[in-house]
């Protein structure tokens, strides 16, 4: 923290194909289709339905591509991060 070392960690543990953006979205019309998600890939859990967040304005603040190809995009609602989805999911 603050440009000091605290700890050392394996590369193996850093995920490097997470891109920090920020943008905004809103779900598509056929949001009941997708899953958000806890995280976009391995052992992930469904936190919720995308169309539990129809009208709402979604902030995208993380990019990703999974081995498979698809793209995942992580975002929040009012401050609260929510969790992962497909980015066909966005609109």
């Amino acid at each position: 923290a603050n440009g000091k070392v605290i700890r050392w960690v394996s590369a193996a543990g850093i995920d490097t194909n997470i891109v920090p953006v920020s943008y905004t979205g809103l779900p598509t019309p056929d949001a009941y289709n997708h899953g958000v998600w806890n995280d976009y890939k391995g052992n992930n859990k469904r936190v919720a339905g995308l169309n539990n967040y129809v009208g709402q304005q979604l902030k995208i603040t993380k990019e990703t591509k999974a081995v498979n190809g698809t793209k995942w995009v992580q975002f929040s609602v009012n401050g609260k991060e929510i969790g992962w989805v497909s980015a066909v999911g966005i609109s």
